[in-house]
């Protein structure tokens, strides 16, 4: 993060929000107590990451 915040203090911010997304790339790829996402929790998801995959591009350009 602190290398965005020295290039984009905006993106940063928004890196920050989007920490949501950490349980579903670690702790859904692994069975255990949690329940699987449901169809709506998964759509949410890839447009958030299709959201922070376009800005952290956009940063880059």
């Amino acid at each position: 993060m602190k290398v965005f915040e020295t290039i984009d203090a905006d993106l940063a911010s928004f890196l920050r929000d989007v920490i949501v997304l950490t349980p579903y790339g670690v702790e859904l790829r692994y069975p255990g107590d949690r329940p699987d996402a449901t169809l709506e929790e998964a759509h949410r998801t890839i447009e958030l990451a299709r959201k922070v995959r376009e800005s952290i591009l956009d940063a880059l350009r």
